[in-house]
């Protein structure tokens, strides 16, 4: 190799590192544009339908599993140890059985409260945060 193709090549390299160095260094100067450009992911949500008491301390509640555009959703509904897939009928349950409900609704019994007289209902949707409610129960009678 000849001296001016080492010197080319050298020189190839040493702009290739000082871009290399300016780009791995910039990441703080970038950040104000990529938190400008950067979404959030889509929220998960859910529409309480119904609490009710079935026996002393216990509840059940119901509603429906909602993606972010407000549509029906295949999720993952939880409270007070109980869940339940809302894929519609023959989705799982967390006991092994499996329920009947259509699409996106969910239906879970036999939820104790919380000492603060709650339920803490939690949402699951695939590419979707999580969503939580807690839920006051009625008063017992």
């Amino acid at each position: 190799m000849n001296v001016s193709r080492k010197t080319s090549t050298l020189s190839r390299l040493s702009r290739a590192a000082r871009l290399s160095y300016a780009l791995l260094s910039a990441p703080l100067a970038l950040q104000p544009v990529l938190a400008a450009t950067a979404t959030s992911p889509p929220q998960a949500t859910a529409t309480l339908a119904s609490v009710t008491q079935v026996s002393a301390g216990r509840y059940q509640i119901s509603g429906t599993a909602l993606d972010s555009a407000g549509n029906p959703a295949c999720a993952l509904a939880l409270a007070s140890g109980q869940c339940v897939f809302t894929c519609g009928p023959g989705s799982s349950r967390c006991d092994g059985a499996t329920a009947d409900m259509p699409f996106g609704q969910f239906q879970l019994t036999n939820l104790l409260a919380d000492p603060n007289g709650t339920i803490t209902l939690q949402i699951f949707v695939q590419g979707h945060v999580s969503y939580a409610e807690v839920i006051p129960v009625p008063a017992a009678h």
